[in-house]
């Protein structure tokens, strides 16, 4: 993990996330969601991470009332339009599976791994062989056209960077709800841990 990473509460994604809620993924209507922005560089075998979607301990849940993690890489976010922000948190939300119910009678959230995948090369010998990415054909072609959302989000991960540490530095002494979340060796651990500590500034 990025040294100069570190996270803090974006209540501003509220509205946006429930409106995204609302349009593609009502199964998490009901659902009590936390929002952190990610700040600094977020990268995983060198690809720019749009976000990730974490489900609450118990223990945490208690304490927080929250049941559901959401963490946005804020430069990319910032340096998006409204469409590809629309995009990023629906990407994010997709991580999230319908919820069921559990032996007490209450609902559990619980995360799932991206349904399409394949090696672009072996696409580009054999065409697709080991996924299913080839059922979207029948809709035609899926690129959204706002450009590459890869490259968009590389690029972002720079500008909107730059923009966020700005809109930081201007805004550090009046900075509340901040969530320092302990270092870890991978995100795995993240994913285990969530949580190690809240540091409310006053």
């Amino acid at each position: 993990m990025d040294k100069n990473s570190c996270y803090k509460m974006a209540h501003e994604l509220n509205g946006p996330v429930r409106q995204v809620i609302d349009r593609y993924h009502p199964h998490l209507k009901d659902a009590k969601i936390a929002c952190l922005f990610r700040k600094g560089s977020w990268r995983v075998k060198d690809r720019v991470q749009q976000g990730r979607a974490l489900v609450v301990p118990p223990v945490w849940e208690s304490l927080t009332g929250y049941e559901l993690l959401l963490i946005v890489n804020e430069g990319v976010y910032l340096g998006f339009s409204e469409e590809e922000r629309v995009a990023q948190l629906d990407h994010i939300l997709s991580f999230i599976k319908e919820p069921v119910y559990n032996k007490n009678g209450t609902l559990s959230y619980s995360t799932r791994d991206c349904d399409i995948q394949e090696h672009s090369g072996v696409v580009n010998r054999h065409k697709v062989c080991f996924s299913n990415i080839g059922a979207i054909d029948e809709y035609g072609s899926r690129q959204l056209d706002i450009k590459s959302l890869e490259k968009q989000a590389s690029d972002s991960d720079l500008k909107g960077a730059v923009a966020a540490e700005e809109t930081l530095d201007a805004q550090d002494e009046e900075e509340e709800d901040i969530i320092v979340i302990e270092e870890h060796e991978s995100e795995d651990e993240l994913e285990g841990e969530v949580i190690r500590k809240f540091e409310f500034g006053a």
